[in-house]
């Protein structure tokens, strides 16, 4: 499908492109399958609607790292109520340092998007 893919993203955008063709939550267009996420899957099958098989696959690429960006815009949020405005940036800048929240669209889609609702949850905890 892409030469970004490789693994479970390759397994995630099959299945959501088969969601977006009609043909169900499968991976071979005839037997339904459990292994992926079903929240991502479907949210990014929309892409697959939309863009053709390459076009998918940057869009969702792209959905994968904003999400990730975002989570740096939450940490800094967390760091900031702790009370003193120096945590929240340090907070902010060793996350945008970790490439794992910006690259994890490469393997493992699905990562940065649950990782910014459970942030953004500590982050209305604090």
């Amino acid at each position: 499908m892409s030469q970004w893919l490789i693994d479970d993203s390759f397994i995630v955008a099959q299945v959501a492109r088969s969601i977006a063709e009609g043909h169900g939550f499968s991976f071979d267009t005839m037997h339904t399958t459990t292994g992926v996420s079903m929240l991502w899957t479907y949210l990014t099958s929309l892409t697959h609607l939309i863009f053709d098989d390459a076009g998918a696959i940057k869009a969702t690429l792209i959905l994968s790292t904003i999400f990730g960006s975002l989570c740096t815009i939450a940490s800094f949020l967390i760091g900031r109520k702790v009370g003193v405005v120096v945590i929240g940036w340090i907070a902010f800048v060793l996350t945008s340092l970790a490439p794992v929240l910006f690259f994890n669209a490469m393997n493992g889609m699905e990562t940065s998007f649950f990782s910014l609702w459970i942030i953004l949850a500590l982050a209305s905890g604090t």
